[in-house]
């Protein structure tokens, strides 16, 4: 199991070094690309990374979800972006501190 955080500020899933390393395990295809990324001050980085699709289980799910690898992202946990998070119809109720499908009733506590 990985934790993850759900980071509403993007519309990208960015995963961590350590997931490229695993991704090299498991023989996932990993493009290098140039990404330009706008920080929540108004900064502009271009950064080296990689872009994969991978297979995710999430509660008794699984789906398709884009990634995009930050080699210089070291400590941080894997950040659920706004794509990844309607493209599951994951829905975040803030105000209880919960998650749940849009089509189900349970609520997973966070």
């Amino acid at each position: 199991m990985v934790r993850v955080c759900a980071d509403t500020g993007s519309s990208l899933t960015i995963a961590v070094k350590w997931m490229y390393k695993e991704s090299q395990k498991y023989r996932l295809r990993m493009k290098e690309i140039k990404l330009t990324i706008t920080l929540a001050n108004g900064q502009r980085y271009l950064v080296d990374c990689y872009k994969t699709i991978a297979m995710v289980g999430v509660k008794d799910r699984e789906m398709l979800a884009k990634f995009i690898t930050l080699l210089e992202a070291t400590r941080n946990k894997i950040r659920l972006g706004t794509y990844f998070l309607e493209s599951t119809s994951i829905s975040l109720d803030v105000k209880n501190r919960c998650w749940f499908f849009c089509n189900s009733q349970s609520q997973v506590s966070f």
